[in-house]
């Protein structure tokens, strides 16, 4: 399992599958004007350089967790590149495009 930080925040692991898992929290990382959930680009960049082809985002809401599978080439795609608040420039995947793991 490998840690991967933007500075000192723990963004991600990658896991023992080459999967890179991320957790959010709903109330406080989903982008209501996208509809969509955030990464880094340069986080999303150098997943891409690495080779992981699928990420799995653990949604953490009030009801409980939902767990959702998209690959490293979908969020390229389809991405919205924006620049949330003062952080650095982000690509916000809806979640029309991804695929919620039951």
């Amino acid at each position: 399992m490998k840690y991967i930080r933007l500075g000192k925040k723990l963004v991600g692991i990658i896991n023992h599958n080459n999967q890179f898992v991320i957790r959010r929290n709903k109330k406080k990382h989903f982008m209501r004007k996208y509809k969509a959930y955030g990464i880094s680009t340069k986080i999303l960049m150098d997943l891409h350089k690495w080779g992981i082809k699928e990420i799995i985002l653990i949604e953490e809401t009030e009801k409980g967790e939902n767990a959702y599978l998209t690959t490293v080439e979908n969020w390229i795609d389809n991405g919205i590149v924006d620049k949330f608040q003062d952080l650095e420039y982000q690509n916000f995947l809806p979640l029309k495009y991804w695929k919620k793991i039951e």
